[in-house]
């Protein structure tokens, strides 16, 4: 018996640490845009740990901190007519576009978790000249090849979510 605790416990654990809200959202806005639901769960965890009011000090809003400006962007992207930024504390609104960009940055990075994860925090301008200057391949970074500490501590939280989320 207690073997069988020992083996249990971290899942058990692991789950109740990182619940899934808006799931019905995430799911819908997943198969929408054609991404992992698992991870858009993971990033919507690490950035707003699901607080539909989260509010930055740098200025992101929402469930998925998006900046006003990537806003409007993401706003035509998804074909919202009636954007404004009061919308960004709307969780479905905020999912969709947190999934729209994130499926953007995912065929861009060729779907490797690891540049998308850094591209969503730290902008893809940034990936792109982490992976000229550090990169051995040009096309991949490992998280202890991410230059900026808290980029590299993002990612590290949104990769270990996605694999709790996986499961």
């Amino acid at each position: 018996l207690a073997v069988l605790f020992v083996i249990v416990y971290p899942r058990m654990a692991a789950r109740s640490q990182y619940p899934v809200r808006y799931e019905a959202e995430i799911r819908k806005a997943a198969e929408v845009y054609s991404l992992d639901p698992a991870l858009l769960a993971a990033v919507a965890r690490i950035e707003s740990s699901y607080r539909a009011d989260a509010r930055s000090y740098v200025g992101a809003l929402g469930l998925m901190q998006i900046m006003p400006d990537t806003g409007e962007w993401l706003a035509g992207k998804i074909s919202l007519a009636d954007y404004t930024v009061e919308r960004l504390f709307e969780p479905e609104i905020s999912i969709q576009m947190g999934c729209w960009y994130l499926g953007y940055l995912s065929r861009l990075f060729d779907g490797d978790p690891v540049l998308v994860a850094c591209a969503y925090h730290a902008g893809q301008g940034n990936v792109r000249s982490w992976l000229q200057k550090y990169s051995p391949d040009g096309k991949t970074l490992s998280i202890d090849e991410i230059p900026t500490d808290d980029t590299r501590y993002y990612a590290g939280k949104v990769l270990n979510a996605y694999a709790i989320y996986q499961q």
